[in-house]
């Protein structure tokens, strides 16, 4: 009777852990889908024009992004959509700027393949620059930061590495951030944004 019970308390036990680890793995791909669809999702509605995807030879492929991913991303059918971009892309970039009272802001969010489509490597660089409105010249910059830098699939302690520049142009209208991710051996991932003066 004593091993019955045994018997029936480490079936319990086992299933019990089995479900603790299925639960995890879902939570975990869950977390991946929903960083994945906050960096896509602007795409479908009004930010369009502010990406860019590339093919591997650098081709900008983005219009066949939108065709190809639209009736998914209509139908909420995200993973469909992660799956397309994952195996088609190799560099994608989304950017947005704020702009008023002599200063610019720009976030740019990059996303690029490792070269054998495991794991993407995102990351954001963001700048401000401050300019003379009377004049469209740069009059002082902040330094980049890089921020929200994550793999897909998750794997933090892959990066190994981070560094952001930036420099003046020299006809001072604009200013260059550069900066990149460094994923184990794998390599650095690079990012470049143009931060440009309004003129008139």
């Amino acid at each position: 009777m004593k091993k019955k019970i045994w018997i029936i308390g480490l079936i319990v036990l086992l299933i019990a852990v089995v479900g603790v680890v299925f639960w995890w793995r879902n939570a975990v791909g869950k977390q991946e889908d929903e960083a994945f669809l906050q960096w896509i999702r602007p795409f479908y509605n009004e930010e369009q024009g502010n990406y860019i995807f590339q093919d591997v030879e650098g081709t900008d492929i983005t219009q066949q992004v939108m065709q190809d991913t639209q009736d998914w991303a209509k139908a909420e059918k995200w993973n469909e959509v992660q799956k397309y971009v994952l195996e088609k892309v190799s560099v994608a970039c989304h950017e947005k700027v704020t702009e008023g009272d002599g200063k610019i802001q720009k976030v740019a969010a990059f996303a690029q393949s490792t070269g054998d489509k495991e794991p993407w490597v995102f990351f954001t660089l963001e700048g401000t620059v401050y300019y003379n409105e009377a004049t469209g010249l740069v009059t002082s910059q902040e330094q980049g930061t890089l921020k929200e830098v994550w793999l897909l699939p998750r794997d933090d302690k892959a990066v190994t590495g981070q560094s952001v520049t930036n420099s003046v142009s020299t006809d001072s209208k604009s200013v260059i951030y550069a900066g990149y991710v460094e994923v184990g051996d794998k390599g650095k991932f690079h990012g470049e944004m143009k931060v440009e003066v309004p003129q008139e």
